[in-house]
């Protein structure tokens, strides 16, 4: 520290004083800055623009220049421009001056005001530290002796990698004079590395990559020792490989890469940053070499554990997972703990299983579990071609997007899953039982954090584990749906045939076509004996104003093979639907077609493309065997 700071400021304040200075009566171009061969110590004045102004003697003295050679040149020699301008107040810096000779020599440096006669400069006082070299060399020692300790006490106090890291970074800045560190760590000894921490945060990815490809940072893996980079390669180190930790290339100085080694297997890099290019001492580097080789096999053994203690943990999932998938008869009754399970391992929002039945035409069936209301999970049909979940079907590889790249998928995939406003992020992954896709899983969460290899490599086998019961559930749902599509049929066959009253026959239709089709909307209509033009109808659920049609319309504009969509029709149907909130229909007429058309069986829905070919087949059946009775 300077001793001499507040005896050179008192001087200086009485110099400034018009009593004791003779630049008062000058002019602010004319400053006479002599005054300064009154303080004890080596001093300069320097401008605003770092520009030397004056030196005194003993600063000639003791950096080997002349006042001729210094004056009017930059003060480079001795202040950095990353210090400059100092603050109003004044401070006291530990510098690196150069002298003439060459050498560079550890100096304590006080920068403060001297605005004399109205020009703004700045008063250096500078001291040596040269007689303090056997105090420094102690004070090193002693540095290596507590990091060291510290380590000692770190690497045994936890199994945590991430807690380890976290310590040793602690330890690292409180022994090092730097002010970012990085550790990171590879798995396979490739130049791919994983950020396990850093100091500040590396940024919003918490599973950032460094990949090593520069000459500086691949020269420290190769020689098993630390290197320092003070040249221009910073720039392109910070801004290439160095990018993910976010770490500005404006104050950013020094670097010194750490390689990690046991033996002479890579196991990561400690990688330290500071805005002073002087920061780093040959002493620190080899500080930083000895506490390298004392934490990476450390590092190594907690990620060996970390894996083990990830594949026992995954082990466990999976098989709470077959076990809950297997418990139940209706695969929707598993989504719920299945979805409580998976998300103690992976962070998500939403989670979908979209059954994919080959033999099934039309749209595909998705169940659905939401976080906000997980109590009550979603079965819903929706269109499955064209879907993401086809897509991934057909290629058979996994779909991971975050960020804007759900904006690009929403340009092909028309999907309220990529709705970048509410999801962030997603996985979708097949489901595979015998090299068969028989459905997907999803997951999204409302963070646009990307998701890891690991979470996605987790998800497949979560998704493959699931296959096998998502298939013998539908197996078993198809066999109940068949059985009850038996009783049902022969249920409207017993009724049509002992009823002679149209309106409770079409009642008992309407009951047992609840059972096998879903509906919001019901309507039965058959031809007034009377007057043919006119239609009666019997209807249920929605109101719906439906259009009147005559049976010369109806031989024109409908089909004996009846019809089922997606969407609305066109026309007055269409118009009536909208009204009522009704998205999907099927048609089937009544009647042979000998005879013409006799009435229609008309079903509809809420939602869109809620029927398939199967269902219309169904309606069918039943169309027929009501025919006869009416």
């Amino acid at each position: 520290m300077i001793r001499t700071v507040l005896t050179a400021c008192d001087n200086l304040e009485r110099m400034n004083d018009p009593q004791h200075s003779k630049t008062s009566e000058q002019s602010n171009t004319q400053v006479d800055w002599t005054w300064i061969e009154a303080l004890p110590v080596a001093a300069l004045i320097i401008s605003h623009d770092r520009t030397v102004l004056a030196i005194n003697t003993s600063g000639e003295d003791e950096f080997g220049y002349s006042s001729d050679d210094l004056v009017g040149k930059t003060a480079d020699f001795l202040v950095p421009a990353y210090v400059w301008p100092p603050t109003p107040g004044g401070l006291t810096l530990n510098l690196a001056a150069e002298t003439a000779s060459g050498a560079v020599n550890p100096v304590d440096v006080f920068l403060g005001p001297a605005n004399v006669g109205g020009q703004e400069a700045y008063l250096a006082m500078v001291e040596s530290l040269e007689y303090e070299s056997e105090e420094a060399e102690q004070d090193t020692n002693t540095a290596v002796r507590e990091l060291l300790t510290d380590i000692g006490r770190i690497v045994s106090s936890t199994l945590d990698i991430q807690s380890v890291c976290e310590q040793f970074s602690m330890a690292v800045m409180r022994s090092v004079p730097t002010e970012r560190v990085a550790i990171c760590a590879t798995h396979d000894g490739s130049n791919d590395y994983r950020i396990i921490h850093a100091v500040p945060s590396a940024s919003n990815d918490a599973q950032a990559n460094i990949n090593f490809e520069s000459n500086a940072l691949l020269d420290a893996f190769e020689t098993h020792a630390p290197v320092l980079v003070t040249t221009n390669e910073i720039e392109d180190i910070v801004t290439g490989d160095l990018a993910p930790l976010g770490w500005k290339q404006s104050n950013t100085e020094a670097i010194v890469i750490v390689p990690l080694m046991a033996g002479s297997t890579r196991i990561g890099a400690l990688i330290l940053a500071s805005s002073r290019p002087d920061a780093f001492s040959y002493d620190d580097i080899d500080l930083l070499g000895q506490a390298s080789g004392q934490v990476a096999g450390t590092i190594s053994n907690l990620q060996l554990h970390a894996d083990l203690q990830r594949e026992s943990d995954e082990r466990q999932l999976l098989a709470s997972v077959a076990r809950e998938a297997s418990s139940v008869v209706e695969f929707s009754a598993a989504i719920s703990p299945i979805a409580e399970e998976l998300s103690q391992r992976i962070d998500f929002d939403s989670l979908e299983i979209a059954s994919i039945d080959r033999s099934v035409t039309g749209g595909a069936l998705r169940l659905s579990w939401n976080r906000n209301d997980h109590a009550h999970p979603i079965n819903e049909r929706f269109a499955y071609s064209g879907s993401i979940e086809e897509s991934v079907a057909l290629e058979m590889l996994p779909l991971v997007a975050a960020g804007k790249e759900l904006d690009d998928l929403k340009k092909h995939y028309p999907s309220n899953q990529l709705d970048s406003t509410r999801w962030g992020s997603l996985i979708t992954v097949p489901m595979t039982m015998l090299s068969q896709v028989v459905g997907t899983l999803t997951i999204r969460s409302e963070s646009d954090q990307a998701y890891a290899p690991e979470d996605v490599e987790m998800l497949t086998r979560v998704a493959n584990q699931l296959a096998g019961a998502l298939q013998s559930a539908r197996m078993y749902g198809r066999q109940q749906k068949e059985a009850e599509i038996k009783r049902s049929l022969a249920a409207i066959s017993v009724a049509v045939s002992e009823d002679l009253e149209l309106q409770r026959v079409f009642q008992r239709v309407s009951d047992e076509l609840a059972v096998l089709v879903m509906y919001d909307h019901l309507t039965l209509s058959s031809v007034q004996t009377d007057d043919e033009q006119q239609w009666q109808a019997f209807s249920i659920g929605v109101e719906l104003d439906a259009p009147q049609r005559t049976t010369k319309q109806s031989e024109k504009t409908d089909t004996w093979s009846g019809r089922s969509l997606g969407a609305r029709p066109r026309g007055k149907l269409g118009q009536a639907m909208k009204a009522a909130g009704l998205n999907s229909l099927i048609e089937v007429p009544l009647g042979t077609q000998a005879s013409g058309h006799i009435g229609f069986l008309t079903m509809m829905n809420r939602e869109e493309n809620a029927y398939t070919d199967n269902d219309l087949s169904l309606v069918a059946q039943v169309a027929a065997q009501v025919t006869p009775a009416i």
